[in-house]
């Protein structure tokens, strides 16, 4: 208890729903293929629906005169910057678990980016908890040494913000 698992591959009980077994059979593969697919659709038409909601509230001229104003190679600069940002808070966090789990640092950054996204659609940060169970399922590590590092890297955020000045 408390350390990653030597062996996710053959700790069933742990395995994610939408991944066979080890031991699966071709149908079962067809059957995790097929949920994947399903919850592929799923998202894309409820992602559709608020895409919709929302551009019925806005002012398409006026987003084509923003879009117009707009000096692309700003925008291609803060998104490389930003990318690269992501890219060292998976690093950071790679470093953060060297001690108990074992992955790369594009798979820390796959993971966080995943964490961050669904702190964009669950309520109270529950992305975290998203990055702490898909770190456990792909890389067998321990839920509660994950959270806990998640816990660690968030502290010098929290501090940082709430010491900044505020007029």
């Amino acid at each position: 208890p408390g350390s990653a698992r030597s062996a996710p591959e053959t700790d069933t009980a742990m395995q994610s729903p939408l991944l066979p077994p080890p031991t699966a059979t071709p149908s079962s593969y067809i059957f995790c293929h097929t949920m994947r697919w399903h919850l592929l659709r799923l998202g894309l038409v409820v992602s559709a629906i608020f895409v919709t909601l929302l551009l019925r509230q806005v002012d398409l001229s006026e987003l084509r005169d923003a879009f117009s104003d707009a000096q692309f190679g700003w925008l291609v600069a803060g998104f490389a910057i930003y990318l690269g940002a992501l890219w060292l808070r998976g690093l950071r966090w790679r470093l953060m678990l060297r001690g108990s789990t074992v992955l790369s640092t594009n798979d820390a950054t796959a993971l966080v980016i995943i964490g961050y996204a669904a702190n964009n659609v669950l309520p109270v940060r529950v992305g975290e908890l998203v990055r702490a169970q898909l770190l456990s399922d792909r890389h067998g590590a321990d839920r509660l040494s994950a959270l806990g590092t998640i816990v660690a890297e968030r502290i010098p955020v929290s501090y940082t913000h709430l010491t900044l000045p505020t007029n």
